[in-house]
């Protein structure tokens, strides 16, 4: 046990050595405003127009336009590469911020306010995704004393793990602006961060030619390379990932609300961010024998074993011992399905997937909150429970076709990765 928590911090230190403190800081700090948007759209319009159902629609706009411009944005960084497009998308995305605050207190009706918070999703730039397909590039071209596969599935558990830290800070920070000085200074901040460290990050040196670069020069494989089913079943993992994310998130602030503590949503549910964080960092350290098709299988059946219980809590402590339980699913399920995708992604199409990925769970947690808020104001927290099983279960099922149609073969990119995918 202690030898292999000596190789996991070595790996590790190999890992932050190759990319250096910049880019981990610029990366992170870019990602950032990702967990601050919709929070911080959601805030802003509940106030300023005093309506929950504009502010709901508000979010759920930012959050479909978001589904839909990650791929777009990771295809023009394979055509183009990092750097421009990542400016250009962190210059369009903070001037929307900055027109759709204005638009807000504006006698501007809510359905143009909803068109601008769908063009603030549009340009959100996919730090996290192009993060991913640049640490692949990185290990590609930089030898370590670990094994190629041990430090890809170490970036893969490194990236879930600052995702998970964005997206928990991310909706403390909007709270902690907007009680200090007013509800529009979350996004304000965001619109601010963006341009700061976005452009920080795209003009890093890891970014001068950007991931890909030797696939692009040698040729892409056509797009429709994107539908074949080894390719498609980890952006379904995703959107059921996401679809997992927004049903758990509205069961829960129905059954807090439901007794009179709807104010503790964000806390209780932060224990499935927590264990996620925690599961996700501790994947490069599992034995290599247990293979990605099998990983995602595993952490699909926790989190359906922990979704089982969700219709039958009765109090809040039960919730979070759930939460908890989801957590440690979701942390090895999320770096399994990036490490499956970066294995079997068409050539030349390496940020179009990792972007394809996020946005999967981009638009499942927007889907699953809008269907499940609606059967949670209908029915009650018992029946919106059930969103979170299905959801588990749609997971489940997708790990298992992927485990059936995976033999071992290599991957163009397994060398990086797993041969055995």
């Amino acid at each position: 046990m202690k030898a292999r928590e000596t190789r996991r911090h070595s790996t590790y230190g190999e890992l932050f050595r190759t990319a250096g403190t910049s880019f981990l800081v610029s990366a992170f700090m870019g990602r950032l405003p990702v967990g601050m948007i919709v929070v911080a759209v959601l805030t802003l319009v509940a106030t300023a127009r005093g309506s929950l159902a504009a502010a709901g629609l508000a979010a759920a706009a930012t959050g479909l336009g978001g589904g839909v411009g990650g791929p777009l944005i990771g295809a023009a960084a394979d055509r183009w590469g990092q750097r421009w497009v990542l400016t250009v998308a962190a210059i369009l995305n903070s001037a929307a911020m900055v027109v759709m605050l204005m638009v807000t207190y504006s006698p501007a009706s809510n359905a143009v306010l909803a068109l601008l918070c769908a063009v603030v999703g549009l340009t959100v730039p996919q730090v996290s995704a192009l993060a991913r397909a640049r640490w692949l590039d990185l290990l590609e071209n930089s030898p370590g004393l670990s094994s190629p596969s041990a430090r890809a599935s170490a970036a893969m558990s490194y990236e879930s793990m600052t995702d998970e830290l964005s997206f928990l800070f991310g909706p403390v920070l909007v709270g902690l602006l907007a009680w200090l000085l007013h509800p529009w200074a979350p996004l304000a901040a965001a619109a601010l961060l963006t341009v700061i460290f976005v452009t920080l990050f795209a003009w890093h040196p890891t970014g001068k030619r950007g991931a890909g670069h030797r696939q692009r020069r040698l040729g892409a494989d056509p797009v429709s390379a994107l539908l074949r089913p080894r390719v498609l079943l980890p952006a379904l993992g995703m959107l059921a990932m996401g679809m997992l994310f927004g049903a758990t998130l509205t069961s829960v602030g129905a059954f807090l609300a439901s007794g009179g503590n709807g104010e503790q949503t964000g806390l209780v549910y932060g224990a499935l961010g927590v264990s996620s964080a925690v599961v996700a960092i501790s994947v490069s350290s599992w034995p290599e024998s247990w293979m990605p098709r099998w990983r995602w299988a595993l952490s699909a059946g926790v989190l359906v074993a922990g979704a089982a219980f969700m219709p039958w809590i009765t109090s809040a402590g039960a919730l979070v011992a759930i939460m908890l339980v989801l957590g440690a699913g979701a942390g090895g399920a999320l770096v399994t399905l990036y490490s499956i995708g970066a294995a079997v992604a068409p050539a030349g199409r390496m940020t179009t997937l990792m972007t394809l990925l996020g946005g999967g769970a981009v638009v499942g947690q927007a889907l699953a909150m809008a269907a499940v808020g609606r059967l949670a104001e209908g029915a009650g927290y018992q029946a919106a429970s059930w969103g979170v099983i299905i959801a588990a279960a749609t997971g489940l099922t997708f790990s298992l076709v992927n485990a059936a149609l995976h033999r071992p073969k290599r991957f163009h990119n397994s060398k990086l990765l797993f041969q055995n995918a």
